[in-house]
């Protein structure tokens, strides 16, 4: 059985959701189901993606605007915002400029998804330059990103050989604001991280040499800290590469954060 794509649905139901705002009305599950061609009770998934989404961006609740036709309020699966002052929320959200908004699902209008666009990175058929001009929207880039490294990796935290999924995340070696277009979502300015090594090597306690050696800082480090008991475990030791030598971390990024650090 084909999974169902809902960033594709969430593309064509984000227009009509910002022609409801625009309109200053609200729109049924049943008619949004009905203009989106699909079951009423599957449109709860795809507000589901368009409302991660807006809290992920801190964008106005956009799906409070989809409600009952019985009482007129959100459904349960809503959780953007209070329904106890629904009114509020109505309010940013009609006077939002959603027009100016470019649609974060557009990339999956012909049917990609997140894991399409990775998997061909990955394997060199995209470059991550026409990559991140075809996903455009930075939340939706960071998704990319991280579906890249997870693939990259094995699913593997490069420091700690962690495999749980709800704790990795994706470390920029460039950081997102200084790194180009073509460097945001490429797999070679990043590593997949724990959420706690990832803070480490934001904080600069760790470092990653252009030989892939890890270097801890014990600078700013609390004296006699776990975290500094971590440090002195991983001081020294190698990271964990990718398998294919064309995914690994390129030494000019390596270098360059290196010297931004020092």
């Amino acid at each position: 059985m084909t999974e169902v794509n809902q960033k594709e649905r969430a593309a064509r139901a984000w227009p009509i959701l910002v022609d409801v705002a625009l309109n200053n009305r609200l729109i049924t599950y049943g008619e949004l189901a009905r203009q989106l061609d699909i079951h009423h009770r599957a449109v709860r998934y795809v507000l589901s993606e368009i409302q991660d989404y807006c809290l992920l961006e801190k964008l106005p609740p956009i799906t409070i605007l989809v409600v009952d036709q019985k009482d007129g309020r959100p459904g349960a699966g809503f959780i953007a915002w209070d329904v106890n002052d629904l009114e509020h929320g109505l309010a940013l959200v009609y006077e939002f400029p959603w027009a100016a908004q470019e649609n974060p699902f557009g990339f999956a209008s012909d049917g990609a998804t997140i894991q399409s666009i990775a998997d061909a990175i990955v394997k060199r058929k995209l470059s991550p330059g026409d990559a991140y001009a075809r996903v455009r929207v930075r939340g939706m880039a960071q998704q990319v990103f991280r579906e890249v490294l997870m693939k990259s990796y094995g699913g593997r935290c490069a420091l700690s050989g962690y495999r749980t999924p709800q704790l990795l995340e994706a470390a920029h070696i460039i950081p997102w604001g200084q790194a180009t277009p073509d460097q945001r979502i490429d797999p070679c300015n990043g590593i997949l991280l724990s959420v706690l090594h990832h803070r480490l090597f934001d904080l600069q306690w760790l470092r990653i040499a252009e030989d892939y050696t890890v270097k801890a800082v014990f600078t700013n480090a609390p004296v006699q800290s776990p975290e500094r008991e971590l440090l002195e475990e991983l001081d020294g030791t190698n990271l964990r590469l990718p398998r294919e030598q064309e995914l690994w971390p390129r030494p000019d990024f390596l270098r360059a954060r290196n010297k931004a650090d020092s």
